[in-house]
């Protein structure tokens, strides 16, 4: 039997004996888990299969509680390529359930002390552990009381990352809730090599929701570290990623990766603040993205999910959107995604497109033929006031404010495509998950359903960014307010909801996409991704303006990749 890494902060106690009865109550409660790992894993096939045939959908993670002191062996999986995120029906109304239960039942009032990792074989002589490419690699992770007991029940915080010189992704994780949660590996052959997997506890029991003190509660505990190299079997061959259509919009989570087949390691900043670091005429390499993989100013970086993008040319994106009339409704980040999509691909000047403020309404034209036009209405969603912050959803409740959105729609031409998210601002309004979900969502859906009676828009729903940072401190969304925990619970919340109104839905997840870069603030300020290039101290922030900056300009490409999604969206391959 091979030796496994089994990592642990508190030492792991033995197994106590186990009485008749006990056993007894063991075997029922396994069965219900079992009983609802396969309800789970029977609808995740049928729904993929119906949204994309011929796709061959993993088994949820084993939910079987592991004893403490079981040494599981890594378990593989074959021909499932590629990964999706696991997401089940009434998921909103079950987190609501857990986040109810949290601290009144007897096993959710037990702190989680430490985690612990299962299933890594251990490394020999030094050397890095070496798991097979191609291949779904299945982990587990307990969590434990001070005491060394395991915890009885779910809510704990885990972010996961994988990541090679050419390779950044997040493993997808599932809360079995009992206090264990399944992870899955997976590489592909073409990109074998050394990888640093890792899996830090930021918020334990359901802390990222407090509204006022998550930030005490915030842990940035290391779990695991670990190298490990993927090696390729020979004659291994996984399925191509086709291009995204309509149908491929309506996953409401995603698990996908950013890779690159080429790169430049001696790179420099522009006087203009951009990267340009390869050839901008640089095509993708199959089966990643359809394009010039070069335009995203990226060093070769793109990201693919369950389907591939297309990149954009200026001539491609003009006639994506020639006559069209798009209204951006969200937070701040549409900011830098409208202005990114004008200045990068549509082919302003930045100094053209600088000026557009948080409330916008005009028609541009192709800079170089006029019979080309678009029109852009952006109505921020932070505030009813346009210089105002942090009331999110709750800014439908002012009368003026609902006038100005309904008179967009009430007109003989309307928006045909709306781009919506919300979140970062209601994550400082809202107190409770439940508040977001009934005063906040359902009112915004009502009001919106409203307008939407006789010619509905197209309906693009971006979800929430990842907030980003370093380590703990109150300045930084990854361990504050906005925390990666509750957007992503705040976006599964709000999809559900609107899915369930909206059959015609479009999701692109910007939680996903933003995910593998919000372990620093290179690419972000913490809750922007696509802040304008510029060869200025960094991170900037509003409040304490370059006080705190550690380099001279920021990546930017992350929002570009969005730009090119949403396009993808509005303009999809059509079969």
């Amino acid at each position: 039997m091979k030796e496994e890494l089994h990592t642990s902060l508190s030492p792991q106690p033995k197994l106590d004996v186990v009485y008749r009865v006990g056993f007894i109550v063991v075997l029922m409660f396994a069965g219900y888990r079992m009983a609802l790992a396969c309800s789970r894993n029977v609808f995740l096939q049928d729904y993929v299969a119906s949204i994309q045939p011929g796709l061959v959908v993993a088994a949820p993670y084993d939910s079987t509680p592991h004893a403490p002191a079981e040494k599981t062996k890594t378990k593989e999986k074959i021909n499932t390529w590629p990964l999706l995120y696991p997401t089940f029906p009434n998921e909103g109304v079950s987190l609501l359930q857990q986040l109810h239960e949290n601290s009144t039942l007897p096993c959710s009032q037990r702190r989680t002390f430490t985690a612990e990792v299962f299933g890594l074989p251990r490394p020999k002589n030094g050397e890095p552990i070496r798991l097979h490419t191609g291949k779904i690699h299945e982990l587990s992770i307990v969590s434990y009381e001070e005491n060394g007991k395991r915890r009885c029940a779910g809510g704990d915080y885990f972010e996961t990352d994988l990541s090679g010189i050419n390779w950044k992704t997040r493993p997808p994780i599932l809360d079995n809730l009992d206090g264990s949660y399944g992870v899955q590996l997976m590489v592909d052959s073409r990109f074998a090599g050394l990888f640093v997997f890792k899996v830090v506890l930021l918020f334990a029991n359901f802390h990222a929701l407090d509204t006022w003190n998550c930030t005490a509660w915030s842990r940035f505990e290391n779990v695991v570290t670990v190298e490990i190299e993927f090696v390729a079997p020979e004659h291994e061959k996984l399925p191509a990623l086709r291009r995204c259509t309509d149908e491929d919009f309506s996953l409401k989570a995603w698990s996908g990766r950013w890779n690159r087949h080429t790169w430049n390691d001696t790179c420099e900043i522009r006087d203009d603040g951009r990267f340009v670091c390869i050839d901008p005429n640089e095509e993708c390499q199959e089966p990643w993205c359809d394009g010039k993989v070069g335009a995203l100013e990226s060093n070769g970086w793109v990201y693919s999910a369950h389907c591939k993008f297309k990149i954009f040319t200026k001539d491609e994106a003009w006639d994506c959107l020639n006559k069209r009339w798009l209204f951006f409704w969200g937070d701040s980040n549409h900011e830098d995604t409208v202005r990114n999509l004008l200045n990068f691909v549509l082919g302003f000047p930045l100094e053209d497109v600088n000026y557009f403020r948080r409330w916008f309404n005009g028609t541009v034209h192709h800079p170089d033929n006029p019979q080309y036009s678009l029109t852009i209405t952006k109505i921020f969603n932070g505030h009813y006031e346009e210089a105002g912050n942090l009331i999110g959803l709750s800014s439908l409740r002012n009368d003026s404010y609902r006038a100005l959105l309904t008179s967009y729609f009430n007109g003989t031409r309307t928006p045909d495509t709306m781009v919506m998210n919300s979140g970062l601002h209601d994550a400082h309004f809202y107190k409770h998950a439940s508040e977001f979900a009934h005063d906040g969502v359902d009112f915004a859906i009502s009001f919106w359903q409203s307008l939407w009676t006789q010619s509905p828009p197209s309906i693009i729903y971006r979800t929430t960014v990842a907030g980003a940072g370093f380590a703990k401190d109150g300045s930084h969304a990854r361990d504050g307010v906005p925390n990666p925990h509750k957007m992503e619970i705040f976006n599964r919340i709000f999809v559900e909801k609107l899915q369930q109104t909206l059959p015609g839905l479009k999701i692109v997840d910007a939680f996903d996409m933003t995910f593998p870069f919000h372990y620093d603030l290179n690419h972000t300020d913490g809750v922007h991704y696509g802040r304008g290039p510029s060869k200025t101290p960094w991170p900037w922030h509003h409040i304490h303006g370059f006080s705190k900056a550690t380099q001279v300009g920021h990546q930017y490409f992350v929002d570009l990749m969005l730009v090119h999604i949403l396009l993808n969206a509005i303009c999809p391959l059509q079969i």
